[in-house]
């Protein structure tokens, strides 16, 4: 809308309500649990599918734990939050987009791997994905002529989804006291696998 106005334009689309539509999360740790606390507010039913759910935080933040068959059939728009693993190598591809609803939204943050870019770009070319978004990719840096790059509804943002000035900071901190505790033979507070 922005670039439509600056082109003298003024467009009249409609859009859907968040309250009218089911956010769902594949993977339920720290970050899709932030995720939705800000997205409570605009009142969408929240499903998530989690290998290790936290039942607690899905009861305190509203979100309900379902299966990651029926996050993948339910949801208007999906929200990746899953690790790089053989596991998840390719996760959303050519099956799994069939599964989801007519018109769905695809949202990647997580990692490039996750998702078959030349699946999704087929996806996108029949309008069974209307929308995708990605900060992280299978290659990167990216190559430009790679198949997502034709089309209008692929929003991509350079690996950048973290790049604040607060969080470099907070990262450094528990880093530098992460490396403290473990010089002095204690378990350090932070601690990642």
């Amino acid at each position: 809308m922005n670039n439509a106005v600056r082109d003298g334009k003024w467009p009249r689309p409609m859009f859907h309500e968040l309250k009218s539509r089911t956010i769902g999360f594949l993977g339920f740790g720290a970050i899709a649990r932030n995720l939705a606390e800000r997205l409570a507010g605009f009142h969408p039913e929240m499903i998530a599918y989690d290998k290790y759910p936290n039942q607690e935080m899905a009861d305190k933040l509203g979100v309900k734990l379902v299966s990651q068959e029926e996050v993948l059939k339910k949801a208007d728009i999906i929200s990746i939050h899953l690790p790089a693993t053989d596991e998840t190598k390719h996760l959303i591809n050519q099956e799994t987009l069939n599964k989801m609803k007519d018109g769905v939204y695809v949202v990647n943050t997580a990692r490039g791997s996750i998702v078959s870019e030349k699946d999704m770009a087929e996806a996108l070319r029949t309008g069974k994905v209307a929308g995708f978004a990605s900060d992280v990719f299978e290659t990167e840096p990216i190559d430009l002529s790679g198949s997502l790059f034709g089309f209008e509804n692929y929003i991509a943002t350079p690996h950048v989804s973290a790049e604040t000035y607060e969080n470099c900071e907070t990262t450094s901190v528990v880093t530098a006291k992460a490396i403290l505790a473990v010089f002095d033979g204690k378990e350090p507070e932070h601690k990642l696998v």
